[in-house]
């Protein structure tokens, strides 16, 4: 059975195009950026909506400790960088919050 063209044959050539990054994000190999990536998109989604997200793993440990804590390192480096915006983290919701700096000055 060839799996690709059923596979093929079931996605709109939009979806087709991005399934070889998604196979990439489930199972690519370790150190390739994959926990970045998702970082990046989490502090994005949280900006763009002003709300908390879940932030979860590539990982099929992804309920580890290790894992969780591994992304919300990524999201604070991420979030380090952009001028005028905190990171709260809630460990137990597996949840961030990007947000303005209450902390801004005021001219």
């Amino acid at each position: 059975m060839n799996t690709e063209k059923i596979i093929k044959d079931l996605l709109d050539p939009s979806q087709y195009e991005k399934y070889e990054t998604v196979k990439w994000l489930i199972g690519g190999p370790r150190a390739s950026g994959r926990t970045y990536l998702l970082a990046l998109a989490f502090v994005h989604k949280s900006i763009n909506t002003d709300l908390p997200v879940t932030v979860f793993d590539h990982s099929q440990n992804c309920g580890h400790t290790y894992y969780i804590k591994h992304i919300f390192r990524q999201v604070c480096d991420i979030v380090y960088h952009i001028k005028d915006y905190d990171v709260v983290i809630n460990e137990n919701m597996r949840t961030i919050y990007v947000k303005r700096s209450e902390n801004k000055k005021t001219k």
